[in-house]
C-alpha cells in the first residue's frame, strides 16, 4: 500500500523521471524474483533500489512455508530507523498482521481490524467445511464495511500532516466519500457531505 505523506516526491531527484509503480514490487515477487520472503525484502532494501519508489508498505508471504515479511521505504518497520526496513513476520498459529498507509499496525483502524479478523478466523473452526469460504468471505466483507471512527481518545489515531479532523474521518477501517467542511466532535460533517473536498 502507498504510505501517506502531505508532500510526498513525485519524481527521482537524480534525474527528474517519474518514480516507477509500486505494483512493480508485487509483480517481481509474484514472478518468483527473490526466492523466501525475507529474501525478497532484503533484496528490495538493497542497492537503493526501495527508495526509487514513493513509499510504500509491502507484506509479502508464502502459505506453503509459512513465511511471511513486511518491508517499507519509511520508519514503519520494528527494525526500521528512517530509511526503511523490513520485518519477519511469524505465520504460525493465528497471528494477524496489519497495515494501512503508515506503520505496521499501529493505527487504530489497522489494530480494530485485525483483532476483528482473529476473531473470525477463530469462528471459521468451527464453520461447517461446505460452508466455511462463503461464511468467512461474508464475515471478512462485514468486517471490511466496518465504518466506525477512533474514539476522541484513540491513541493510535494516524497522524500524517492532513490535521485532526481529517485523520478522525479516515480513522474507520472502511471510509466514505466525505467534503472536508465544517466537522463535528466525532468527525462528522455537520452538513452532511459526500463529496471530497
Amino acid at each position: 500500500t502507498n504510505y501517506r505523506e502531505k508532500d510526498p516526491p513525485t519524481s527521482d531527484a537524480a534525474d527528474g523521471a517519474a518514480r516507477p509503480s509500486r505494483g512493480e514490487l508485487v509483480r517481481a515477487f509474484l514472478a518468483g524474483r527473490g526466492g523466501s520472503p525475507a529474501r525478497y525484502c532484503e533484496e528490495v532494501l538493497a542497492g537503493g533500489t526501495a527508495q526509487r519508489f514513493s513509499g510504500f508498505n509491502l507484506i509479502v508471504g508464502d502459505f506453503r512455508s509459512g513465511e511471511f515479511a513486511h518491508v517499507s521505504n519509511r520508519s514503519s518497520c520494528a527494525a526500521g530507523d528512517g530509511a526503511g526496513g523490513f520485518t519477519e513476520l511469524s505465520g504460525e498459529g493465528t497471528n494477524v498482521f496489519g497495515v494501512s498507509n503508515g506503520k505496521l499496525g499501529q493505527w487504530w483502524k489497522v489494530a480494530r481490524g485485525c483483532d476483528k479478523l482473529r476473531g473470525v478466523l477463530e469462528e471459521g473452526k468451527e464453520v461447517g467445511p461446505a460452508d466455511q469460504p462463503a461464511e468467512l468471505a461474508r464475515l471478512v466483507f462485514d468486517i471490511l464495511a466496518d465504518g466506525e471512527k477512533a474514539p476522541a481518545e484513540a491513541v493510535q489515531l494516524q497522524a500524517t500532516g492532513f490535521g485532526e479532523d481529517l485523520e478522525r474521518l479516515n480513522s474507520s477501517i472502511f471510509v466514505e466519500a466525505f467534503s472536508r467542511g465544517e466537522l463535528n466532535a466525532s468527525g462528522e460533517n455537520l452538513h452532511g457531505g459526500n463529496r471530497f473536498g
